[in-house]
């Protein structure tokens, strides 16, 4: 057996180092630019054995896909072409590693991508709510709403990197 995760717990001890010495806002926004790294809830120890290899493979070009093209419309056609296997066997292969579908997936990626730039941009919130794949803005408050259980400008104020630099 080995580990599929390791460079994700790479990256969350460097997130706990940073929050340590930096702050949380910081590593926050460090834990946003890495590549694939593990989204909020989601176990870092997730184990494999070798012949579980294909599966995991066709679940990361399906992520991978999902991270890269957060503001297109979601196909999930296009998802199983992405990952080369059927729409079912992604949707089989997808909840049984990620604990959920690859549309749900999506929705948290696009929140958290959201979330970040609401704290590092002073882009408007139809400029964001673009930039997460949302044409309708109240979907998009919703979102945002659902995951962080702040409206997006409140959560822009409580948790914009320039607010924290004011009060420091």
């Amino acid at each position: 057996m080995f580990s599929s995760r390791a460079l994700d717990h790479v990256h969350a001890l460097l997130q706990q180092a940073v929050a340590g010495t930096a702050g949380k806002a910081l590593a926050r926004t460090l834990g946003n630019t890495l590549l694939d790294q593990p989204t909020r809830g989601e176990a870092l120890d997730i184990w494999i054995k070798v012949g579980d290899a294909p599966r995991e493979s066709v679940v990361l070009r399906a992520r991978r896909y999902l991270q890269h093209h957060l503001a297109e419309p979601y196909d999930l056609g296009r998802l199983a072409a992405v990952a080369s296997t059927s729409e079912r066997t992604l949707l089989r292969h997808f909840m049984k590693s990620v604990g959920m579908p690859p549309l749900k997936f999506l929705h948290r990626l696009r929140a958290e991508r959201a979330c970040h730039l609401l704290e590092v941009t002073t882009l408007s919130l139809t400029a964001i709510a673009e930039q997460c794949g949302y044409q309708d803005i109240s979907a998009f408050r919703k979102l945002v709403r659902h995951h962080t259980g702040l409206p997006p400008s409140a959560h822009r104020r409580a948790h914009s990197v320039r607010a924290e630099l004011r009060s420091g």
